[in-house]
């Protein structure tokens, strides 16, 4: 497991393979490759699968530790 300092309190990254949709800018499993997202077109697109850090309390989704580690979960707002 990646572990990350200066971090609240029971949260880590953990380092996943996600599939990335560039467009609706959202993650999902790796093991669903079809986006669910309307675009605006009549099919559906394939995913990227890319490794981001997920952030263990509110699922949050980064490609950079700099970006996560500025983050503020969900849960917090």
């Amino acid at each position: 497991m990646l572990m990350i300092r200066n971090l609240p309190e029971g949260r880590t990254a953990q380092s996943k393979l996600r599939r990335w949709c560039p467009e609706a800018k959202t993650h999902q499993d790796d093991d669903d490759p079809i986006c669910g997202w309307n675009h605006g077109t009549d099919d559906s697109h394939r995913l990227r699968l890319r490794r981001m850090l997920e952030c263990s309390e509110c699922d949050q989704g980064y490609f950079a530790v700099t970006a996560f580690d500025k983050h503020e979960c969900y849960s917090a707002y």
